[in-house]
């Protein structure tokens, strides 16, 4: 989903671009694990003994109003295994222009160029940042978003102490006004998604009266179709749902699993009927031949791991670890 958010602050009009990975399937078990760890815009990063020089912790778009809280609890910082006093590692919120920042990698931004915390953007837009230092034990931030500051924002952590490792656990609340936990351009997705589920649900009802007015020429495929029209009306509802959760408390609370049960039912069954269509199943042949159990058996798992791989890098914030190595795994 791409969000496109307008802001009219002054006569000086600006525009920021807010892009999100759009949603798609997960295995329920694999969802579990993870959720105990993820909080939608209350996340909670736990990292360990981390030597990576720059990371994105989260991207958000707030309004005017909006909130942003960091919480950092057990710090340390260790060089060749014994604790050291950090001279510069920290976060910054950075006010970012969207369109250009959405999907770069800040890993990526940092090679070949000076630390993250000296440095700004080589794009030629002015920013408004904030630098959080860290210290041994506990530390905190927080920042109200004014007029002019509305727009996309970015939570980086950056570790300029060369051949050190990071241990600490952060809280993250990132909220816009009226205790809105969804990013500005996202506000409208919970109607836009049931509006778009009830209109899914109605295509199945219309589809399921033509099959049945023509019984005696409908073929399995027919039916099938009907399910996967009905499965994906429930995967919109539960999306439409469980965002709706997020909108008023931060978390998805059990919307979250049983949305990601569906659209990984919906998922397969989409490539499992565009392939059954393929080959003609059902009213070609009444079987699948070798050639085509074989493309079946190579197509659905390879959906599966894409599946997993989408939700691990939409459920988990940027900053923890292995989730580059999903972003990558989904890309190929």
């Amino acid at each position: 989903v791409t969000c496109h958010e307008h802001f009219n602050l002054n006569t000086n009009q600006s525009l920021h671009s807010c892009n999100m990975i759009s949603k798609n399937a997960f295995l329920f078990l694999i969802l579990h694990s993870l959720s105990s760890e993820v909080l939608s815009r209350r996340s909670i990063l736990k990292i360990e003994n981390d030597r990576r020089t720059a990371f994105l912790v989260e991207p958000f778009c707030f309004a005017e109003g909006g909130y942003l809280d960091l919480q950092v609890q057990d710090f340390v910082l260790k060089s060749a295994g014994k604790e050291v006093q950090p001279t510069s590692v920290g976060f910054l919120v950075r006010h970012v222009d969207g369109s250009a920042y959405a999907t770069a990698n800040v890993g990526d931004m940092a090679v070949g160029h000076d630390c993250l915390l000296k440095t700004e953007p080589d794009d030629g837009v002015p920013h408004r940042e904030y630098m959080v230092p860290l210290t041994p034990g506990a530390s905190n931030f927080s920042l109200v978003i004014e007029t002019a500051g509305a727009g996309m924002y970015a939570v980086l952590y950056a570790n300029c102490d060369l051949g050190t490792a990071a241990s600490f656990s952060l809280a993250v609340t990132l909220m816009n006004r009226g205790g809105v936990f969804l990013s500005a351009g996202d506000i409208p997705l919970p109607a836009t998604y049931a509006l778009l589920g009830a209109s899914f649900l109605l295509a199945a009802g219309v589809w399921i009266a033509v099959v049945r007015a023509h019984r005696t020429t409908a073929h399995a495929i027919h039916a099938l179709m009907a399910v996967l029209c009905l499965v994906k009306a429930a995967a919109v509802l539960l999306e439409a749902a469980r965002l709706d959760a997020i909108r008023t408390t931060g978390e998805g609370h059990g919307w979250t699993p049983a949305y990601y049960v569906f659209a990984f039912v919906k998922g397969i069954m989409t490539f499992g009927v565009i392939l059954l269509l393929g080959t003609g199943w059902s009213f070609i042949k009444p079987f699948l031949a070798d050639r085509d159990k074989r493309i079946l058996l190579v197509v659905l798992p390879l959906q599966v791991v894409v599946n997993t791989a989408m939700v691990v890098v939409e459920e988990t914030p940027p900053g923890t670890m292995g989730w580059l190595t999903w972003r990558d795994v989904l890309h190929l």
